[in-house]
């Protein structure tokens, strides 16, 4: 009852230098994998209906803005206090202050708890956390963090640059899509193309003013993410986004050795201990301030304790960029493991784990 990432990562790994050694990397194998990457960001993209979370927009923002604070600080200070240099604690702090959003959301949606009001407040936080990846993604990417003289500089463009593409695919969601999808509702092999033709346009587009595949991807997503038909265009887009995660996924498993595994084993199970409770407590406390009952905030908090399968994303770009080492990037593999493996329980027994402690509170 693990979610099926995991096994994509273990893939790699079981194929690759640390156990098999059977695969390597390969240029082709390269180039799937960043369209894989591409695709895991139009479907978080996709998951972002605005209309779901405006209702409790309000405390969404405030419990948002507030965990990302709060998570980055924490996500500073552990790898520091475990002794690691200041630059590469920069880059983990980055790298391990997301939730798991694709875990989370299926997840709940398979406990028929999305639209609960913890979930309506998780996914609200996630969504407004997703957009804080994509501008880490975006910085990452034009390789200007060891140039700090150029880091304001390059965050405005970049912000703005998104700005503008955000707007025109909402623009486009609300005057052209809706009406597109509408005209080709019963074919379906014109849906998937369609869907997949906005897609690499928008990433056409971002390409070309300078910003990465993955930022283009997911502005793509959001677009169709407002239309009634996102749900239509999910579940055809669904076989290929799922193909290349495998890719995605399995060719980061390819890139570790045991050596990068276990040359900070012992640091990455204190940290994801610390995390997930650090975590966890983070939410609590922002959520009861919003003045919501124990058991929202209790089950609101225990679905958001794990390091995000996100933090590979952004480990592997910082590795092509040369911020880091794969020793770095196994560290952040084994959290990301420990930590999702551990929160899917917590998640599915989310119910049961409040009764037993529910005088406590």
């Amino acid at each position: 009852k693990q979610p099926v990432l995991l096994a994509y990562l273990v893939t790699g790994l079981v194929l690759g230098p640390v156990f098999l050694d059977i695969v390597g990397e390969t240029q082709t194998l390269t180039l799937m994998s960043e369209i894989g990457l591409g695709f895991l960001l139009f479907l978080v993209g996709i998951e972002m209906n605005l209309d779901e979370i405006k209702e409790l927009l309000k405390p969404i923002s405030i419990i948002a803005v507030g965990q990302t604070i709060l998570q980055t600080g924490l996500a500073f200070v552990v790898p520091l206090a475990l002794g690691f240099g200041l630059f590469e604690t920069v880059i983990i702090a980055l790298c391990t202050v997301f939730g798991a959003t694709p875990v989370i959301v299926k997840i709940l949606t398979e406990k028929d708890e999305l639209t609960s009001l913890p979930g309506k407040l998780d996914v609200g936080v996630l969504v407004l956390q997703d957009i804080y990846l994509i501008l880490i993604v975006a910085l990452i990417n034009s390789g200007s963090l060891t140039q700090p003289d150029l880091i304001l500089g390059t965050l405005v463009k970049i912000v703005g640059l998104i700005a503008v593409i955000g707007v025109f695919s909402l623009m486009a969601s609300r005057y052209v899509l809706d009406d597109l999808f509408k005209s080709i509702a019963e074919n379906r092999h014109a849906f998937f193309i369609h869907a997949v033709a906005w897609a690499f346009l928008l990433i056409s587009v971002a390409e070309y003013l300078g910003l990465s595949v993955e930022v283009g991807a997911f502005l793509a997503g959001l677009g169709l993410g407002q239309v009634p038909y996102r749900e239509e265009i999910k579940e055809r887009m669904r076989p290929l986004i799922d193909f290349f995660m495998v890719i995605f996924f399995s060719t980061l498993g390819l890139t570790l050795t045991l050596d990068n595994l276990t040359a900070y084993w012992m640091e990455a199970l204190i940290a994801s201990g610390v995390m997930m409770v650090g975590n966890f407590l983070i939410m609590f406390y922002l959520i009861d301030r919003m003045k919501f009952t124990p058991r929202t905030s209790f089950i609101g908090s225990i679905n958001m304790t794990q390091v995000s399968e996100f933090s590979l994303v952004v480990g592997a770009l910082a590795v092509q960029q040369g911020y880091i080492g794969n020793d770095i990037l196994g560290y952040i593999s084994v959290m990301a493991l420990l930590t999702i493996g551990v929160s899917t329980y917590l998640i599915n027994y989310n119910k049961e784990i409040y009764q037993k402690i529910e005088h406590l509170l």
